[in-house]
């Protein structure tokens, strides 16, 4: 059985894309489109990972990483950034930090890494 896996993403179109790449990888993922909701609904100690599309909205802010820790510091994090905001996010603890365009092999790796450490 396979690991929790959650897609942040404020953007609907970037969402359901990444969606369908997991599913195609074998995931079923928990997308989220609001990072209120998605700390609202993550259970307490869930080990796993959280894909985080970084698109310019609220959630674009590396200490939501530390948010996530405090509910869930089992739960490894996939940023997906431009080149531009990479460096913010370098010291935040994130497990992965992948530029955008990203490939879905890629992806599908990291998520692979993430999750070994189960």
């Amino acid at each position: 059985m396979k690991s929790p896996l959650f897609v942040l993403s404020e953007n609907i179109d970037s969402l359901e894309r990444l969606r369908t790449v997991l599913v195609a990888g074998g995931y079923e993922p928990k997308c989220f489109a609001s990072f209120a909701e998605f700390l609202s609904l993550l259970p307490g100690r869930q080990k796993g990972c959280v894909v985080v599309n970084l698109t310019g909205g609220a959630i674009d802010d590396p200490a939501m990483i530390a948010a996530i820790r405090e509910c869930a510091p089992r739960l490894q994090v996939i940023v997906l950034a431009t080149e531009s905001v990479e460096p913010a996010w370098r010291e935040s603890g994130a497990f992965a930090i992948l530029s955008k365009p990203c490939s879905s092999e890629l992806l599908l790796t990291t998520i692979h890494r993430a999750n070994s450490g189960d």
